[in-house]
């Protein structure tokens, strides 16, 4: 009885930690973004990194099901870094490079990709990584 008390408090520990960590990364989220994806890097290199690139690949078919002309902003976020513009320009490095690769490798996909730094606002210690987001709102021409 005492073992089934611990397993059930275990279970609603760790959905209570989930539920609370997927809280706290939606809220630094630009207004009217949706996350798509989120890739963390060993390295601070793409090409280097099998896994990031394999993370990567395995988030192009949420990518193709947005449709055509969806605003997709790529953000780099590097650390550590010497100072403050050393980890803007790295991390714009960073967004850059998995923007190339999803024009060369994937370039049907029919998006407006564009790349930024994602602000440290939330601190994610040592680790690289590239968030992908999706705006509510389409940019179109407005013709005069």
């Amino acid at each position: 009885m005492m073992k089934r008390f611990r397993i059930v408090c275990f279970m609603i520990f760790m959905g209570w930690s989930a539920l609370s960590y997927a809280q706290e990364s939606n809220q630094s989220l630009p207004d009217g973004c949706e996350l798509v994806g989120e890739i963390h890097l060993r390295t601070g290199n793409l090409k280097t990194d099998g896994r990031a690139m394999h993370s990567l690949d395995a988030l192009v078919p949420k990518l193709i099901t947005l449709g055509k002309g969806k605003v997709v902003r790529i953000e780099g976020y590097f650390a550590p870094s010497n100072s403050k513009d050393e980890k803007v320009k790295k991390s714009m490095n960073l967004a850059k490079e998995v923007e190339q690769y999803l024009r060369t490798k994937y370039n049907k996909l029919g998006l407006d990709l564009y790349i930024a730094a994602q602000d440290d606002t939330v601190d994610k210690g040592k680790r690289q990584s590239v968030r992908i987001l999706l705006y509510a709102k389409d940019f179109s021409e407005i013709k005069l």
